[in-house]
């Protein structure tokens, strides 16, 4: 065959090599049926005219190798098709985020509304305000609201009516962590960075079933799951919208043994769903001063609080270091009696100072035994607990007491200091009886 030979004598020499194997030509045909791509140009090409001539013929020799290869044309267009558009990549949904500027998502556990989150972008691309939503109950009423706007936040206690206002860098950082983590238009370009590092490990399946989601999973490396967090390996699921290329979802899964389940087994602790990308807010939701109401009570952190827990201006403590100081400090306070001064070292106002004082007093510590290697616990932001034992006279007698429940954390608004405070159990072990 010459390249200038004619279609038609190209199709009668294959078909005098094929011969009339009607087998073949059915076996060609079911193959193109089999083909998944494409199908509405595939059911145009059946129902052609050519195509039926051939059909109402029998397939005779020229007949055969003309479907042959326009069986064979039309599966390479296919192919060709499927490779045009590539196998899913998370710049694929970072892309479609980019020019997103509304986000909104709620978080689940068990089922119940646990969170909502509402994230605005300026128009180059920066988080302007976020509002989150914290311990939602069956009404739909939260129990604590957070706006931040351009490094101010605004934390309004709803069953107390108080809504306080502090500018701290730490809050904002964590603040903001959150959104990288969960805003696709931010998540995506954390993820790629942890997965640089070697902190998390990405798998991804692309159904070809359209209509299903694509499934990407995230697995995390010990301590990587949260900023300041000392979280055992944790994984996340996003499910990814083959059309829109948007996550519609993400399942948080935790090691059963660390979340009070079988130790073999992961155990799902919520879902992050998307309900609207670029669906504008209202207005109100970023004002809590009107939602509060004129009764609220509005305390400025940044005025307050000014002499409370210990100051450090040394850049080069670590925030161990740090927690260790704020202890020692405070059990010293409480050794040498000064009372007043252990006061200090807890965020409390200032009218319930005395009273706290009187508290304290009631405590007979005279010795420090050791302090222990502070440690973030789960779910925990801005605090570390530190064990330590002390010693205290009781009735003359020295008795030792092993303190599991002493934090200490940020003083917000106050970004260099640090303060102490007990759980109950704790607090109550120092009293004597």
């Amino acid at each position: 065959m010459t390249a200038k030979e004619p279609i038609e004598n190209r199709l009668e020499k294959l078909g005098r090599a094929i011969g009339s194997d009607e087998s073949l030509v059915a076996n060609v045909m079911s193959r193109i049926d089999s083909i998944k791509a494409d199908q509405k140009k595939f059911a145009e090409f059946k129902s052609s005219s050519l195509l039926s001539n051939f059909i109402m013929s029998r397939f005779t020799k020229f007949a055969t190798a003309a479907v042959i290869v326009l069986g064979v044309v039309l599966v390479v267009k296919v192919l060709m098709n499927d490779l045009a558009g590539p196998a899913y990549a998370l710049e694929q949904t970072l892309d479609a985020c980019k020019n997103k500027q509304q986000v909104h998502f709620t978080f689940s556990k068990d089922d119940k509304l646990n969170k909502a989150t509402w994230v605005e972008y300026d128009t180059d691309g920066n988080i302007a305000r976020v509002r989150v939503d914290m311990g939602i109950d069956s009404n739909g009423e939260a129990n604590q609201v957070i706006v931040w706007q351009g490094g101010h936040t605004k934390i309004l206690d709803v069953p107390q009516k108080q809504l306080q206002l502090f500018d701290d860098a730490n809050y904002t950082a964590r603040i903001l962590h959150f959104v990288y983590r969960y805003d696709p238009r931010q998540a995506v370009e954390y993820l790629r960075k942890l997965e640089q590092k070697g902190k998390v490990k990405i798998g991804i399946e692309q159904p070809p079933d359209r209509s299903k989601p694509i499934v990407v999973t995230v697995n995390y490396e010990p301590n990587t799951f949260l900023i300041d967090s000392n979280y055992p390996p944790m994984r996340e699921i996003m499910f990814v919208d083959q059309a829109t290329r948007l996550i519609t979802a993400v399942e948080v899964w935790g090691p059963g043994k660390d979340f009070g389940h079988n130790e073999d087994e992961w155990t799902l602790l919520g879902i992050y769903r998307y309900e609207g990308y670029d669906e504008p807010f209202e207005e109100e939701i970023f004002d809590l001063e009107k939602e509060a109401g004129e009764d609220v009570n509005i305390i400025d952190l940044n005025k307050i609080n000014a002499d409370a827990g210990l100051d450090f201006t040394e850049s080069n403590l670590t925030e161990e270091q740090k927690a260790v100081a704020t202890v020692r400090a405070f059990f010293e306070a409480l050794i040498a009696k000064d009372y007043n001064e252990a006061t200090r070292f807890w965020i409390i106002p200032e009218e319930n100072r005395a009273d706290f004082s009187e508290k304290l007093g009631k405590t007979n510590v005279v010795e420090i035994v050791s302090i222990g290697e502070p440690r973030f616990p789960p779910r925990e932001w801005a605090r570390m607990i530190v064990p330590c034992t002390v010693a205290v006279k009781i009735n003359g007698q020295r008795i030792e007491k092993k303190l599991d429940g002493v934090y200490v954390g940020l003083v917000l608004g106050h970004p260099n200091r640090r303060t102490i405070w007990f759980a109950d159990t704790s607090l109550n072990a120092l009293i004597s009886n």
